[in-house]
């Protein structure tokens, strides 16, 4: 499960990246797990590429780092990383750049001084984890949709002007995330179907608004819309009854209405930190049995009168930090029914109690 605070995408891209590799300042590098370093020192990669006798690129890491790649074909680069389990790809310089066709994750990062770089995944069957970072392209490749066994795909610093969810055919895929692009605008042009999607995290974009209602996610859990420009929830959220988690924390939102939740039986963590909340609306018999955790803090909230009409059977953990609350009766329930509770613990308007329940 995600953090309940503070989310930082950042960190959970660190989280799913294994091996915490650090970059090194060379050229081609070869690393495998049973044998020592392979280090070639080449300014430019092209097809008279050789290795050293008697060394064989039959390893698990392979890095292309601050090289020009020149006329490289594909299969000079399958014979390059023959055997990567991953293969990583930072500040290359190339018009075309092919992905070798053994590799199971691949990292495209800071290629900042090619413009369009035209990736080809063709042919790439087993590839279930794809990073591109901090590159230039304005369009994604159409080979992407080949990768049918494709689970992972983070898409981080690009300069997409739009997104078409509904050209999407990864069938395979469990996460996408989606951050750092506030240029973008994330549409579906028809139905998407991601049966096996389970997290999707659109952040730091600059959104004001998203349309999901043409969004078939059967399997998604968790839903991450933070560090945007909303200020409405997104037209078929409530279409989304397996969410175990949501968060749109940094935003524009000023009301909220919870009568979307109706049947979200499996809601654990709400978090709507550092918005412009001053209303609720819940209307009548709104119940979410597994709520545990309602994170509102920073926000421009007066009253809690609309949140004592939820039915929260589950709920151990409210934050109301940093509100335009005074202690009243209302506020005086709400804290009795939950077992951790911080009320703008160094505010002066925190009258009879200033404290945090723990």
């Amino acid at each position: 499960m995600l953090p309940s605070t503070g989310l930082r995408i950042e960190i959970c891209i660190a989280c799913l990246l294994m091996l915490s590799i650090q970059p090194i300042s060379t050229k081609i590098v070869v690393h495998g797990f049973a044998e020592e370093e392979k280090i070639f020192d080449v300014d430019v990669l092209d097809s008279s590429f050789r290795w050293p006798s008697p060394i064989q690129p039959n390893n698990s890491i392979c890095y292309l780092i601050d090289l020009e790649i020149k006329n490289c074909t594909a299969e000079l680069m399958d014979f390059l990383a023959a055997r990567a389990f991953l293969f990583r790809v930072t500040n290359v310089r190339s018009s075309e750049l092919y992905i070798p066709v053994n590799c199971v994750y691949v990292e495209i990062e800071h290629c900042k001084r090619t413009a369009n770089i035209d990736i080809s995944f063709a042919g790439v069957d087993n590839l279930k984890l794809l990073r591109i970072s901090g590159t230039p392209i304005t369009v994604l490749p159409q080979s992407i949709n080949n990768l049918t066994k494709l689970e992972q795909l983070f898409l981080d610093e690009l300069h997409l002007v739009e997104l078409d969810l509904g050209l999407l055919k990864m069938v395979s895929l469990q996460e996408l995330i989606i951050c750092q692009m506030p240029q973008i605008k994330i549409i579906a042009s028809k139905t998407v179907f991601l049966e096996k999607l389970r997290s999707f995290h659109i952040v730091d974009c600059n959104m004001t608004e998203l349309d999901a209602s043409k969004w078939n996610f059967p399997s998604l859990q968790s839903l991450t819309l933070s560090h945007n420009q909303l200020s409405r929830i997104p037209v078929g959220l409530n279409n989304f009854e397996n969410l175990t988690y949501l968060n749109i924390d940094y935003n524009q939102l000023d009301s909220f209405d919870f009568s979307v939740f109706e049947g979200f039986d499996y809601l654990q963590i709400l978090s709507l930190n550092h918005n412009q909340l001053r209303t609720f609306k819940v209307g009548d018999s709104i119940r979410l049995p597994s709520l545990s955790a309602l994170y509102l803090s920073y926000n421009r909230l007066n009253g809690v009168e609309e949140l004592l009409k939820l039915d929260l059977p589950a709920l151990e953990e409210v934050d109301l930090t940093l509100n335009d609350l005074t202690w009243s009766k209302e506020l005086d329930q709400l804290v009795s029914r939950s077992k951790s509770f911080c009320f703008d613990v160094n505010s002066p308007n925190c009258g009879r109690y200033n404290f945090a329940k723990i």
